[in-house]
């Protein structure tokens, strides 16, 4: 990422230095890691999957209400996704519905 930040798979390798992380059960990177991938490369084709993650990883580290805001997003940005249906069975197993009740 040092030398090769702005080349066309950069935001993959970011992504996957996530699911490293995420892998090693170090949600807590895992979270830093998926952020990069959101706010460096709008127009990354892993921005779906990195939000996804995010949402997975934060419900993982104990912060439900803002892994739910996530998995939510997810459902609202990337409609018919694998993400979006992978989303979608989250917040059933969670007991949350897809809106915000706000």
């Amino acid at each position: 990422m040092k030398y090769y930040s702005s080349t066309d798979l950069a935001s993959n390798a970011q992504f996957y230095l996530g699911e490293i992380a995420y892998s090693q059960k170090k949600y807590d990177d895992a979270v830093g890691e998926y952020d990069k991938v959101l706010n460096n490369y709008p127009k990354s084709f892993k921005l779906a999957p990195a939000l996804l993650k995010k949402g997975m990883a934060l419900i993982e580290l104990g912060q439900k209400s803002a892994g739910i805001r996530e998995l939510r997003e997810v459902a609202r940005r990337y409609p018919g996704t694998e993400e979006d249906r992978r989303a979608r069975a989250k917040l059933k197993e969670l007991g949350a519905s897809l809106t915000s009740s706000r």
